[in-house]
């Protein structure tokens, strides 16, 4: 063997030394590596590790979901209540005699969310006051209303208390009529 023999004898062997050394560097890394990841997943000094935290993790949102549909079925049911609860109310002030001077007379419209309730009309004289009730159906009256208590009516109908459903919000007016 001659000198280019023991060179390339000498090439081999550094070749085989780095060689080694590189795979002992990429067997540390990857020790490292699995130390890493067996802390990651099982957590370190007794903590909880990734993969029980996912779980619990999961778990949680599994609840908060069942939770939620529970509530909107709980806010379903309390939104039907409340469509038959009284919640728009139009009064209107008026004076029905000449021989008064003052709008102590009265009507006044009570109705739920789907126009159902009643009108009151209190009419207020120097010697008596009278109180008539007449019940409002879906928005209208089997008895004949007056004009007053078809502007009560009307008012309550465009008061909108629920939800924000899109209908007028009530005159800013008094509401005072004057009859002649």
């Amino acid at each position: 063997m001659g000198v280019s023999g023991t060179y390339l004898l000498y090439g081999v062997g550094v070749i085989a030394l780095v060689a080694l050394v590189a795979a002992f560097g990429a067997s540390q890394a990857t020790a490292r590596l699995r130390r890493r990841l067996t802390r990651l997943m099982q957590g370190s000094s007794g903590g909880e590790g990734l993969e029980t935290a996912l779980a619990q993790a999961m778990e949680q949102a599994r609840a908060a979901t069942e939770r939620v549909a529970e509530m909107e079925v709980r806010l379903k049911a309390a939104e039907d209540e409340l469509s038959y609860a009284i919640t728009r109310v139009g009064m209107v002030r008026f004076n029905p005699f000449l021989d008064t001077g003052a709008d102590l007379s009265f009507s006044l419209a009570l109705l739920n969310q789907r126009a159902n309730g009643l009108v009151m009309t209190g009419l207020w004289g120097r010697d008596e006051v009278r109180v008539y009730a007449k019940q409002i159906a879906d928005g209208g009256s089997t008895h004949v209303l007056s004009q007053e208590e078809r502007q009560a009516m009307e008012l309550a109908i465009r008061q909108s208390h629920h939800h924000g459903d899109g209908q007028d919000a009530p005159p800013k007016s008094s509401g005072r009529r004057h009859a002649d």
